[in-house]
């Protein structure tokens, strides 16, 4: 008995310590207008990872939709640094954001920054066209 009751307390524990885990702003984006379809990518490698920051590659030409999935509830905010890229918002929705891409030669170094708040959460998107 002392040992089922033990083992119900441990897992007990495990819940817990699980539920607490702040995971950081999580989504998913893809790109529009690409020959690579219809294909979702996650926005930070890893369910888990509680970066603020993050790297992506977006293909010129195309329009880049980003989804946000966690928080899973709650208003998120999108604003944009074009930067030498010259990304710019088409329009931007409480999770969704939809980004046009410029048809330019990229360099290697040009990138738009992406800022993304969601309540007490931030999360900066560099996006590199690739």
């Amino acid at each position: 008995m002392k040992r089922t009751l033990f083992i119900s307390m441990l897992l007990c524990l495990f819940a817990i310590v699980a539920n607490a885990q702040d995971l950081g702003i999580q989504g998913y984006y893809r790109h529009y207008g690409s020959t690579s379809g219809d294909i979702w990518y996650e926005l930070k490698v890893g369910s888990d990872d509680p970066r603020e920051y993050t790297e992506i590659g977006v293909i010129r030409g195309t329009t880049v939709e980003v989804q946000i999935t966690e928080p899973a509830t709650g208003v998120c905010t999108f604003s944009i640094d074009s930067g030498l890229a010259g990304c710019y918002i088409l329009s931007s929705y409480t999770r969704r954001i939809l980004i046009a891409v410029p048809d330019i030669t990229p360099s290697g170094k040009d990138y738009s920054t992406l800022h993304i708040t969601c309540g007490d959460k931030y999360l900066e998107v560099r996006m590199y066209i690739i």
